[in-house]
């Protein structure tokens, strides 16, 4: 099968997961020692917005909310 390997698992890959997982990196780039302290915290703070991003929903979801509410209003 082509897709095999190819499609993300709804649960591995769902939004609660991957932000839990950006959770996780966020506390291993604190103590990552081959960076500078500086970039150890802009790479956690870039992972701990990401994981609130996710937990909070994506902007695509409210895009797309948004589109399906003014196609069912003008569809009325």
């Amino acid at each position: 099968m082509r897709s095999h390997g190819r499609q993300l698992d709804l649960v591995r890959h769902g939004e609660a997961a991957l932000a839990h997982a950006h959770r996780i990196a966020a506390e291993t780039a604190l103590r990552n020692p081959y960076e500078t302290p500086a970039a150890c915290a802009r790479r956690a703070a870039h992972h701990l917005a990401e994981a609130a991003r996710l937990t909070a929903g994506a902007p695509c979801a409210e895009k797309s909310r948004a589109i399906l509410s003014a196609s069912t209003q003008a569809a009325a």
